[in-house]
């Protein structure tokens, strides 16, 4: 796995261990494990500042800040509007 894989991965596994899962394929559990992971490892300013760099471009995001496309596109779908002006 790539770091960014290792990182995001580690950043999901540690919301269902702090939830106590059962990790039984409950899409209403992975999605908020995407969540927190995502929350946990995507600063708003960084986004953003990836945002002005490449645009809509979420692969180069995801490459810029180190985390994988899925856990990009959960925070900028969950997060941005909340997070920012």
């Amino acid at each position: 796995m790539s770091d960014a894989q290792t990182k995001s991965t580690i950043a999901h596994e540690l919301s269902h261990v702090a939830h106590d899962d059962l990790c039984d394929g409950d899409d209403a559990v992975e999605d908020r494990a995407n969540r927190e992971a995502s929350h946990l490892l995507i600063p708003p300013m960084a986004y953003a500042k990836a945002e002005l760099a490449y645009g809509p471009d979420i692969h180069k995001i995801a490459e810029e800040i180190g985390v994988t496309t899925h856990l990009a596109m959960t925070w900028r779908d969950t997060f941005k509007r909340r997070d920012l002006p």
